[in-house]
């Protein structure tokens, strides 16, 4: 197997924005919305994995995103809790689908829904953290957990009166059977 080393070249001035909102993110983060911050602690290795689920990575070089994430937890959490940090991981809400990371999609009902309107749906699902990057018409709400994902349906059901939601939960693909 070839060895492929690269350098990392230095970070865009715009992706300081980005830094900067994550940091306060870290800092006041939001019951709902974009980015989902998922830290996994490893216990035995005093180790944190850190995957931040966000489309605005849409716009930012793969080899960039780590460097954010680093670069935020330090601001927000200290040179000590960054330095715990073994796996820094950014992806958008469609990336977090393909890797697994969110399995859990809440969709409208087919045809169980009568007075909400399909920008009323959209705006209700991008409040909850729905991605557009598959396109507008179709809004991808994902989560990491059944819990999650079931809390969804009820504010969605509530702010959207007459609106019928369900979890579709992705199955990885196991290949043919023998």
């Amino acid at each position: 197997m070839p060895r492929k080393i690269s350098s990392q070249v230095a970070r865009a001035e715009s992706d300081q924005d980005v830094v900067d909102d994550l940091v306060w993110e870290l800092k006041e983060p939001h019951d709902l919305g974009q980015p989902i911050i998922l830290e996994r602690h490893m216990e035995m290795a005093d180790a944190v994995h850190v995957f931040v689920v966000w489309d605005r990575f849409a716009d930012v070089p793969e080899s960039q995103r780590a460097s954010i994430i680093m670069d935020a937890y330090e601001r927000a959490s200290g040179k000590e809790f960054r330095d715990r940090i073994t796996l820094a991981t950014g992806v958008t809400v469609p990336e977090a689908a393909d890797l697994e990371l969110l399995p859990f999609e809440v969709e409208l009902f087919p045809g169980r829904h009568r007075s909400a309107d399909t920008d009323q749906v959209q705006r209700a699902m991008v409040a909850e953290g729905a991605s557009l990057l598959r396109g507008e018409a179709h809004p991808e709400l994902r989560f990491e957990t059944l819990a999650d994902a079931a809390a969804a349906v009820e504010r969605l059901e509530e702010s959207l009166a007459g609106s019928h939601w369900m979890v579709v939960q992705s199955v990885v693909n196991q290949g043919p059977s023998i």
